[in-house]
Order: C-alpha cells, then structure tokens, then sequence
C-alpha cells in the first residue's frame, strides 16, 4: 500500500490503500475533474494528476424529508457515478453548448492550427513515395 509502510495506515485512521479497477479509475478522474462539467460552481484547485490511496466508497441513503427535493428517481439511479453524470440533463446541455462553441471557433480553420501543431500533412509528392510522384497538371506556357 503506503510509501511509508505502517505509518501511512495510522496517519489513515487505519484506512486500507483501494485496489483500483478501470471503472472506479473511471469515477475518481471524473470527481477530480467536477469544475469542468459544472460551470455554475467552484471547487478548490486539486492535484489532478495523483489519485488518492486511501479512500472509501459509501452509498447516499436518503432521509424520508428528501422524498420531492434532493431525492434520484429510479430511473435517474445508475450504476456508476460516471454513468449517473452523462444520464444529467443539464450537464448535458452544458457540454453541448461547450462543444459547439469550440467547434463555432474552430469553424473558419477547419482545424488547420491544429494540424499545423501535429505536423500538418506532408508537402511535395503529397504522401507518396518519389517513384510514382504525378505530374503537375499546370500547363507550362512556353
């Protein structure tokens, strides 16, 4: 587990280090990255790059007072947090209205900036080897 052998456990209130699966790596990235798909809130900036350790994974059980307000319906309920995020509405909305402003942006390049960063494509014989160049198709005046 820990870096420092037992004492990382006791600084965890004895708290064992998670086993991590591709779906629960799935859900920590997505909780890391929550400013990004709420633009109506602010989190504290957070080390994106290290997942945590020591952690545990608890399920929301809802008082009867919750009923009508802070209460998921049954179908709203999914498996996985990551899989409840994508199912939201307006996180939805938001990611559309995200995407379609980068590609209103990106419109008149069609991405050329892009390319051009990647390396673009490659000028001359267009891809192809030398051998089977073909001809420019300008008439040459002479």
């Amino acid at each position: 587990g820990g870096g420092g052998g037992g004492d990382a456990a006791k600084s965890w209130f004895s708290m064992p280090a998670v086993e991590y699966t591709p779906e629960l790596r799935r859900d920590m990235r997505l909780l890391k990255l929550r400013g990004a798909y709420d633009p109506k809130r602010f989190y504290k900036t957070d080390d994106t790059t290290k997942l945590p350790k020591n952690f545990q994974i608890g399920t929301v059980v809802e008082g009867a007072q919750d009923f009508y307000s802070a209460r998921l319906t049954k179908k709203e309920r999914k498996r996985t947090l990551t899989e409840e995020v994508f199912a939201d509405a307006e996180i939805k909305a938001v990611r559309k209205k995200r995407f379609a402003k980068i590609q209103a942006a990106k419109a008149h390049t069609m991405g050329r900036k892009e390319k051009r960063k990647l390396g673009g494509r490659t000028r001359g014989a267009g891809g192809k080897s030398p051998g089977n160049a073909q001809k420019s198709t300008k008439r040459i005046k002479r």
